[in-house]
């Protein structure tokens, strides 16, 4: 409704390499599957409409993935920006392997959705995104790859990730918060450790 499909059939008339898709809304999971349905490339660098990719973000990403073959998956740091683009602070992560995998038993998303940049053939080993794991897709996602490869996460904030009111993960937080019990429970039963939650 913001004239963005105008803005892209006019890009992708000026670059082949734009394979343009539009149709009705079919909600997230079904879109993000669908991406991974069509993509042909090895890598998909996955982000929102409204984040911010920093110039040299898919350059850095797929040079450590060219030179870590056993990871599956990269995120970044961000610089978090309110719906104004006004910048607010930078975020912490973990960065390393283990660190991710216990942030994400613990109940927090250890990565960044909008800045995974995720091996295609990692995506379809593990099935993509899960329908029943909504609002908390992308922790059950982190939690499957980690049973692949490996997570890292780079120590450079590559995207500025935009935080408003009518976000998911405010506007959903109860289901979120459901969905984040019941995936960490079940990934922790699989491995035989207590669950430790550390989110609210």
């Amino acid at each position: 409704t913001d004239g963005t499909l105008d803005i892209l059939e006019g890009c992708a008339l000026q670059d082949e390499r734009i394979r343009l898709t539009s149709r009705e809304n079919k909600g997230l999971v079904a879109t993000l599957n669908e991406g991974i349905a069509l993509a042909q490339a090895p890598l998909i660098a996955r982000m929102d409409a409204d984040d911010i990719a920093l110039v040299d973000r898919f350059k850095i990403q797929k040079k450590f993935m060219d030179l870590h073959s056993d990871v599956v998956c990269v995120g970044s740091r961000v610089r978090v920006i309110d719906g104004k683009g006004r910048f607010l602070i930078n975020n912490d992560i973990k960065l390393n392997h283990d660190e991710i995998v216990q942030s994400a038993l613990q109940g927090v998303s250890p990565i960044i959705h909008p800045t995974a940049m995720i091996r295609l053939d990692a995506l379809k080993k593990v099935n993509g995104y899960w329908f029943e794991n909504y609002p908390a897709e992308d922790l059950a996602l982190w939690i499957d790859l980690s049973e692949i490869g490996k997570l890292e996460n780079l120590d450079l904030a590559l995207l500025e990730y935009r935080i408003h009111d009518d976000s998911i993960s405010t506007a959903s937080h109860k289901l979120q918060l459901t969905k984040t019990i019941e995936i960490c429970m079940r990934a922790c039963d699989k491995r035989d450790i207590k669950f430790d939650m550390k989110t609210t």
